[in-house]
């Protein structure tokens, strides 16, 4: 190791690390969210760069011209993890293979880092986000697992809103999307949740409108075609996800296609 890699890392370093761990790829937006809104973009970019100097972050070009660069987890920030208590080693072994991770698998994770932004800055410490790195091995969750586990406590520290959270974006054709749903449906209907006393809500959350819409057109026949009519799912934009949440914006459920001027609205089938 050179001089520079045994300098200890600071406590906002460390931080960066532990959020790359948790939804595997960020840009520079995207981590200055999660982290402190008061610190300057300019800032977290060199906080990055000195990482990605150091070998515990690697720095993926961007798409297209405009386009933020993405950044992942490198060696050194894996083996950092390996030696701290209560980091997945199967996640950290997943994790190795993300600095040649294709851009689509990349541009999901920074969607789904947005919609937990959005809704953890909504909820704060009231809100518990547990994503996909920490269910490996968990065979209590979906098969695929889903992209995150949210929790919603009350003010006495009990859960009041649960959801298995899923972005649904274009890095996927339509029927791998139609089929990723069907499971998450199957899998509450069946029964197979055990985490909690109550099965959580489904929440679909998508990257446009328009993605929004296909969802809302497919889930009236997967819910029918499985029974499912008691189980509970909301979809919703990034923009309105917290209002999915929270309830403010429910609407019956419709079926509504896809290329309908209407304005989107959550889809909900009320459960417990």
């Amino acid at each position: 190791m050179t001089k520079t890699d045994k300098r200890k890392l600071t406590k906002q370093q460390v931080a960066i690390i532990k959020l790359l761990y948790a939804l595997r790829f960020s840009t520079t937006e995207s981590m200055r969210t999660a982290l402190e809104d008061t610190v300057s973009i300019r800032a977290i970019r060199k906080r990055l760069t000195v990482l990605c100097e150091r070998g515990y972050v690697c720095k993926r070009s961007a798409e297209g011209i405009g386009q933020s660069a993405y950044y992942c987890l490198d060696k050194l920030g894996i083996e950092y993890l390996r030696q701290v208590d209560g980091y997945n080693p199967l996640a950290l072994r997943n994790i190795r293979h993300d600095v040649q991770a294709s851009n689509r698998f990349a541009r999901h994770c920074v969607g789904v880092f947005d919609a937990a932004n959005e809704i953890q800055n909504h909820f704060g410490s009231q809100c518990h986000i547990q994503t996909r790195s920490s269910f490996y091995g968990n065979e209590d969750y979906p098969n695929p697992l889903p992209d995150a586990y949210v929790r919603v406590n009350d003010a006495n520290g009990d859960i009041n809103k649960q959801f298995l959270f899923e972005y649904v974006d274009n890095t996927k054709p339509h029927r791998i999307w139609k089929q990723r749903i069907e499971s998450l449906v199957k899998y509450l209907e069946e029964g197979e949740w055990c985490i909690t006393d109550k099965d959580p809500a489904l929440l679909f959350i998508c990257s446009t409108a328009r993605i929004e819409r296909y969802v809302q057109h497919w889930l009236p026949q997967i819910i029918e075609d499985n029974y499912a009519e008691d189980i509970q799912v909301f979809t919703a934009t990034v923009e309105s996800a917290t209002l999915a949440i929270t309830g403010i914006a429910e609407s019956k459920a419709q079926v509504m296609h896809p290329d309908s001027d209407e304005s989107s609205r959550p889809l909900v089938w009320t459960g417990y």
